[in-house]
């Protein structure tokens, strides 16, 4: 299923590239990463089910031949666009619509966050130049996508031996009503030596049908030295939502990092998180919760790297399936031979609410080092017949009594995270996604 340069999607694609200047002059390293994904772009297949890592991912919603795609950038960002449960409850300090940046708090004692273009001009050049010279290659077409099209982002940065008391909210929102519409939006997150912060990042998405919203994310964090962050994203959107999102996490000496997710809505999410443990004594937390129903797909792709040691590193992922959807979990925790006294339990629980749904997981240990303590486990199935029996005789009716084991199977995991707001915003997502 490659599809080569000269495919009619690929040119539309490459194409939009022209449009994204605006005017502004981009330095020499920036022009450099655009070249780059679009050079990878054009040479890369389409990963299909021979694929290592993409055998039951299904791409035909992305490359139908119904679907011309093109890449829209806002102008302003409108604020009664952000769904209502994201704005009450995690109020944005700043805000990405199609391109559009706006940011409450420009420049200040305690952070600074702003858009990409903006930061340059401001003097922060250097910083975001230094930390995309880390950044690998483009792996595959998705990630060159968002390189070639990397036209602006959001940039926060903590300096160093800064405490941000009030959590930072960031809210995404990507748009398309008369067209299929791509959309690229690019976080990155930097906590200097000593730093500490709590950051949300909420993606919303608005459609209509027959036409589709391509949401191509890129997340990337850096935390320095015993520097400490809390981290949470959600994502929702309508069922006409495509979305790859993928994730980049560096951790420096004595950092600790937690990592919350939640995946609630949309036709399509396949969700890349890659965590590097690059010094001593790190801690790394990673929860998350997904939620699908209809015919909805949902992937998640994990690989965390104790590169050194004396790390301790923490999964619990869980997975609830509906109607005819279907959820894979894929996690790896790698310990390099230099990661001696590594620490990390992976875990992943699916709960099916039906006979159609499917849930797989593969969780997976790669250990290079001889004195560590690695453990992985995974539990799928329906609710448990003995449970629902047990609170039958305690005369709760069978319904009753379902809903009571789903609802626990949900805050159970939700208890994990360290972002007290997430279970009155998942409640409130429960209403709407999860048949009881």
């Amino acid at each position: 299923m490659a599809i080569m340069y000269q495919d009619d999607k690929k040119i539309q694609l490459l194409e939009s590239v022209a449009h994204i200047r605006n005017g502004f002059v981009f330095p020499n390293w920036w022009e450099y990463l655009l070249r780059n994904g679009a050079d990878a772009f054009e040479v890369l297949p389409i990963p299909n089910k021979k694929t290592e890592g993409w055998r039951e991912t299904n791409l035909m919603p992305f490359f139908s031949p119904q679907r011309k795609w093109t890449l829209r950038v806002h102008k302003k960002v409108q604020e009664e666009n952000i769904p209502k449960n994201i704005y009450d409850i995690f109020p944005p300090t700043a805000i990405w619509e199609n391109g559009a940046i706006k940011s409450r708090t420009y420049n200040s004692p305690t952070l600074f966050i702003n858009s990409f273009k903006d930061s340059i001009l401001l003097g922060y050049g250097n910083i975001i130049q230094q930390i995309f010279k880390k950044e690998k290659d483009p792996q595959h077409i998705f990630e060159a996508l968002s390189d070639m099209f990397m036209h602006n982002g959001i940039f926060l940065y903590i300096p160093k031996e800064t405490v941000v008391e009030k959590p930072i909210h960031i809210t995404i929102m990507s748009r398309g009503f008369d067209a299929d519409t791509v959309d690229v939006p690019r976080v990155l997150v930097y906590l200097d030596d000593n730093a500490q912060a709590t950051v949300t990042v909420h993606y919303g998405a608005d459609t209509q049908e027959p036409h589709s919203v391509w949401v191509n994310a890129r997340e990337q964090i850096i935390v320095g030295r015993n520097a400490h962050l809390k981290y949470l994203n959600s994502i929702q959107g309508t069922n006409d939502t495509l979305r790859f999102f993928s994730t980049s996490v560096q951790l420096g000496c004595e950092s600790s990092f937690s990592y919350n997710s939640l995946h609630l809505s949309g036709q399509f999410i396949r969700s890349e998180i890659d965590v590097e443990i690059e010094g001593e004594n790190v801690t790394s937390q990673i929860n998350g919760l997904v939620i699908n129903k209809g015919r909805c797909f949902s992937e998640t792709q994990q690989l965390i790297q104790h590169l050194k040691g004396y790390g301790t590193s923490r999964i619990h992922w869980r997975g609830l399936g509906q109607e005819q959807s279907k959820t894979v979990y894929r996690g790896k925790i790698y310990i390099a031979p230099d990661a001696q006294k590594s620490d990390s339990i992976q875990q992943f629980k699916g709960l099916s609410l039906s006979d159609e749904a499917v849930i797989n997981a593969k969780p997976q240990l790669e250990i290079y080092a001889d004195d560590v303590r690695c453990t992985h486990g995974a539990t799928v199935g329906p609710p448990p017949p003995d449970l629902i029996y047990y609170f039958q005789t305690r005369g709760i009716k069978p319904d009753k009594a379902r809903s009571l084991l789903i609802r626990g199977f949900i805050n159970q995991i939700l208890k994990e995270f360290p972002i007290r707001e997430v279970e009155d915003f998942v409640n409130i997502c429960i209403s709407k996604e999860v048949k009881e």
